[in-house]
C-alpha cells in the first residue's frame, strides 16, 4: 500500500514539473500559445506563462491581468460577468415566482368567490324552503283550527272571547 502511494506521489510530482516546465517554455509568447498547453495561465502585463489551477494564491501578476482558459477576458472580468449574469438570472427567477404566486392567488380568490356565491345560493334556497315549510305548517294548523272551530281572527286583534 505504501509502495503504491509513493509511486502515485512520484508520478504526480513528475507530471506537475513537466506541465510547469511546458508552461514556462511558452513565456514571452502569445496568449493563445500559452493557453494551448493544459492548465496554463498567461499574465497580460509581463507576458509570463505559468502553471495555474483554480484557487492558486501565489500568482506572478495581479488577478486583473490574469488570462486563463481563454484570451478573451481576464479572470477579474469573468468573475464580474458571471456575477452579473447570476444576479440577472436570480432576479428573473424571483420575478417568475412572484408572477406565478400572483396568478395562483388570483385563481384562489376567484375560486373562493365562486364558492361563496354557491353557498349564498344554497342558503337562499334553504331560507325559501324553510319559509315554505313554515307557511305549510301554518296552513295545516289553520285547517285543524277551522275544523274544530277555534280559528283565530287574523285581523281582528282579539284572539279569544270572554266566557259569560
Amino acid at each position: 500500500m505504501i509502495k503504491l502511494y509513493l509511486i502515485f506521489a512520484i508520478i504526480s510530482i513528475t507530471i506537475s514539473f513537466v506541465v510547469s516546465d511546458s508552461c514556462r517554455d511558452q513565456s514571452n509568447g502569445t496568449c493563445k500559445s500559452c493557453l494551448a498547453v493544459s492548465n496554463c495561465a498567461f499574465c497580460n502585463d509581463n507576458k509570463i506563462c505559468f502553471h495555474y489551477t483554480i484557487g492558486d494564491t501565489n500568482l506572478p501578476c495581479d488577478i486583473s491581468e490574469l488570462l486563463a482558459e481563454t484570451c478573451i477576458a481576464t479572470i477579474k472580468t469573468w468573475i464580474i460577468v458571471i456575477s452579473v449574469v447570476g444576479g440577472v438570472v436570480l432576479i428573473g427567477i424571483i420575478a417568475v415566482v412572484c408572477c406565478i404566486c400572483k396568478k395562483c392567488k388570483a385563481h384562489s380568490m376567484a375560486s373562493e368567490r365562486k364558492r361563496d356565491a354557491e353557498n349564498d345560493q344554497r342558503m337562499e334556497e334553504r331560507r325559501v324552503a324553510a319559509e315554505n315549510r313554515s307557511a305549510e305548517r301554518l296552513r295545516a294548523a289553520d285547517a285543524v283550527r277551522m275544523k274544530y272551530g277555534i280559528l283565530k281572527e287574523k285581523y281582528g286583534g282579539n284572539d279569544y272571547e270572554r266566557m259569560s
